[in-house]
């Protein structure tokens, strides 16, 4: 189809658009969009129907660079040659010459064919901004302006009237005020006031606002004041600090200022989970552990405890990991208390001081006189010695010899000491201990005679075992009533509070440990992997990053990295590989291995043994690289050429093999094949494998091919409005041809050999026809000749 747009009909286009906007223009803002018409022809004939037509700028007739985007306009209706458009491209009219680019196809179907040449956009004439206007003299609103009725700035102006809101100074782009509203000023500072007729504004030492009724305010006063001011000021209307001088004899100062400062520490994320926190700083003044608080937009459930010690924030315990939290995950610690650490001093004497019993504010230093009055003094806060007389009669002395009862505990005794009992056997310095007195012991060199169950190394308090090396843990059995839980592997490895019967056998390094959220659980080992919660009787063999997510109980992830069984997948395995997934709840799935493959949401009972890039539905498998099983019980294989291959109906058999399909039906190479891009099949005809030949009566064979009945039929599974079949009935078929065979089908092999024989046996009929014939026209011939002869004699 030719197709063109006359360059007319282009300006008429044009010209109607510029008079349809000129009223528009002065009073509203111009936009981008125009209306653009057009003729169409099909041959030489006005073109009419629907079309999709696409629209370009250029800088140029010919190549040249696009300009904007690339608009298309689907199912264009084309009426006598005749079609109108609204284009869109955005500020791309600059003023710069400009053509438009111009496609076309048939609605729905095949590529655009461009229109040649290209159609120049002609202007038409409106103004969005005039070229004069940045300095005019006056105008009635403007941005900045000589003169302005309203204006958001003026750079020279002789009087403001009404209100006045932002900066009007000297320093705002060299202002020059004479008035404001009605009242002289030589500059106005920021949110400045002439309210209740002050005298001037923004002078030195001036009050810049008062309220009608004299009073001052939004300012300072800075005065020296006499009579009774200092006494008939409240303390609450003072800022600014008083002299020590200027206090009462009866206040206690403070030696040093409140030093007290408030800790910070970051999260360590891990998968979702927090597994461990950092001290950035430990702060200072604290009395009593602070609170944690972790925020988040997407986390929760995660519980950090902090550890002080000297008044700072030493470390972190995380509790409980929470789940779902993400990289931009904080910490915020609650401040020390404001009268933490403050120490009074001084030389004054206090009546009823013993009401100094805040022990967060506790009150040290040195007090004149015998201190009769003190009260609740904590003796590690005393100096010198305490007379003998001043001891409880509970107090052994040394040299001495008392009688008393109770437990003794000193640095050191003499003699023998044959009559001490309850002691630490710990603080024995030198010395051995008998192994007869360790029968309660478990020596390095292991013991013997002892009983299982009766003895045992391990807890009796409902408290966890822990084994460590190098001083670090590397075993934790902790105890639950129902079934112990075991940790191994790096301390950071982490079970959920409550759990029964998980285990973690190692693994785990610091911002990556291995977690488990559900009971019964497992994992082998590996870093980052995580079981999380009610996803209970699942294992994780090993690896790194692989995750079991809530709900996908009797899971299992073989190992490999970052595999996931998404929420409800219960039933699934991974065998390993890396980036595997088995979306939500397509339970009872199966990916043995390799890369990228996917098991879809809902995918129940579907099987991708490994490879690459696969993808399979409900009861579908997919294997090979980049097969797309994605209806339910589709078969997909697709080669290493990593093309596309997908299923385009349930329960079929889709299969790409570049190299060619063989089959093999027997022990040798007895089968059919399909070759490297072939679309027949192909049978083994090989002389070399064929035996028993004998000769075929191709007549007789032609005889029996004609007397089979050929009818229209459909099978009994087709829908009775089917196009129908045509040919034989293979019981018909077999016992003319093949009796003794299966009756029930008919196979290429058997047919065509029956085409060929009965071909030739027609090939047959038709030569001797043919032979007949050459002998009727001989004998015909000859009659002729002699009938001309007889008469030509008369």
């Amino acid at each position: 189809m030719k197709t063109k747009l006359p360059s007319p009909y282009i300006v008429l286009a044009l010209l109607a658009l510029a008079t349809l906007n000129s009223p528009l223009s002065t009073a509203f803002a111009q936009g981008t969009a125009f209306t653009y018409q057009g003729r169409l022809n099909d041959g030489a004939s006005p073109a009419t129907g629907i079309y999709d037509l696409r629209f370009a700028i250029y800088d140029a007739l010919n190549s040249g660079a696009q300009q904007g985007s690339l608009l298309t306009n689907s199912a264009t209706a084309v009426s006598n040659g005749l079609f109108s458009v609204t284009l869109d491209f955005g500020s791309q009219f600059s003023g710069a010459n400009r053509w438009l680019d111009i496609g076309l196809r048939t609605n729905g179907g095949g590529a655009f064919s461009p229109l040649s040449p290209r159609q120049p956009l002609m202007p038409t004439p409106h103004a969005i901004y005039a070229a004069n206007a940045g300095s005019a003299a006056t105008a009635t609103t403007a941005g900045s302006a000589t003169s302005a009725t309203s204006a958001s700035t003026a750079t020279t102006a002789n009087n403001f009237s009404g209100s006045l809101s932002g900066d009007v100074t000297g320093t705002q782009g060299a202002t020059v005020v004479a008035s404001v509203g009605g009242q002289t000023a030589a500059n106005v500072a920021s949110g400045a006031s002439a309210a209740n007729s002050a005298a001037s504004l923004n002078i030195a030492n001036t009050i810049v606002k008062r309220d009608p009724s004299g009073n001052f305010s939004a300012g300072i006063i800075t005065a020296n004041l006499a009579g009774n001011a200092t006494t008939a000021t409240t303390a609450t209307n003072l800022i600014g600090n008083v002299s020590d001088a200027r206090l009462s004899t009866n206040v206690a100062l403070l030696t040093i200022p409140n030093t007290s400062a408030s800790a910070t520490a970051t999260p360590i994320v891990n998968g979702g989970f927090i597994t461990g926190a950092n001290v950035t700083s430990g702060g200072s003044g604290y009395v009593l552990a602070p609170t944690v608080t972790v925020y988040d937009s997407t986390g929760i459930g995660a519980v950090i405890i902090a550890n002080i010690s000297g008044g700072s924030v030493v470390s972190l315990t995380v509790q409980n990991p929470g789940s779902s939290y993400s990289g931009g995950t904080t910490l915020t610690l609650t401040a020390p208390p404001s009268n933490a650490s403050q120490v009074f001093s001084g030389v004054n004497i206090f009546n009823g001081v013993n009401t100094f019993t805040n022990t967060s504010n506790g009150f040290t230093g040195s007090f004149t006189g015998n201190g009769a009055g003190l009260t609740n003094l904590g003796a590690i806060n005393l100096s010198g010695i305490v007379p003998d007389a001043r001891l409880s009669a509970n107090v052994a002395l040394l040299n001495g010899s008392p009688n008393f009862s109770g437990a003794v505990t000193a640095s050191s005794f003499s003699g023998s000491g044959t009559s001490l009992t309850g002691l630490n056997a710990s603080q024995l310095a030198s010395g051995t201990v008998p192994a007869a007195a360790l029968g309660n012991a478990w020596q390095v060199g292991g013991n013997s005679g002892t009983t299982p169950g009766t003895q045992f190394v391990g807890t009796t308090d409902n408290q966890a075992l822990e084994f460590k090396v190098n001083g670090s843990r590397a075993l934790r059995l902790e105890p639950n009533a129902t079934s112990p839980n075991v940790i191994g592997g790096y301390s950071g490895n982490h079970l959920a509070a409550g759990l029964a019967g998980a285990t973690i056998s190692g693994g785990g390094w610091n911002g990556n440990t291995n977690s488990i959220f559900a009971d019964y659980s497992a994992i082998g080992g590996g870093i980052g992997n995580a079981i999380q919660p009610s996803a209970p009787w699942s294992t994780i063999g090993g690896g790194y990053n692989n995750t079991i997510q809530p709900s996908a109980y009797y899971s299992a992830i073989g190992g490999g990295g970052g595999n996931t069984i998404q929420t409800g997948a219960s039933d699934s395995t991974i065998g390993g590989g890396s980036g595997n997934t088995i979306q939500t709840n397509a339970n009872d799935s199966t990916i043995g291995g390799g890369m990228g493959n996917t098991i879809q949401t809902n995918g129940q009972f579907a099987m991708i043994p490994g490879g690459r890039q696969n993808l399979a539905t409900n009861y579908a498998f997919a294997a090979g690289y980049n097969a797309r099983a994605t209806n339910t019980g589709a078969f997909v294989w697709s080669d290493s050429t990593g093309t596309l291959t997908a299923s385009t109906n349930a329960n079929s058999v889709t299969m790409r093999a570049s190299g060619g399909f063989r089959f093999f039906t027997g022990t040798g190479p007895v089968g059919a094949s399909l070759a490297a891009g072939g679309t027949a099949w192909g049978v083994i005809s090989d002389r070399n494998a064929k035996k028993n030949f004998q000769p075929v009566d191709g007549l007789e064979v032609l005889e029996k091919l004609s007397a089979i009945p050929v009818q229209h039929w459909n099978y009994k599974w087709e829908p009775d409005d089917a196009v129908p079949h045509i040919g034989p009935m293979a019981q018909d078929f077999k016992s003319a041809f093949y009796p003794g065979r299966d009756d029930k089908s008919i196979t290429t092999l058997e047919f065509d050999g029956v085409e060929l024989a009965a071909i030739q046996g027609l090939n047959q009929k038709l030569e001797e026809t043919r032979a007949e014939n050459a002998e009727l026209k001989q004998n015909l011939a000859e009659l002729k000749q002699l009938v001309q002869s007889l008469a030509e004699k008369k």
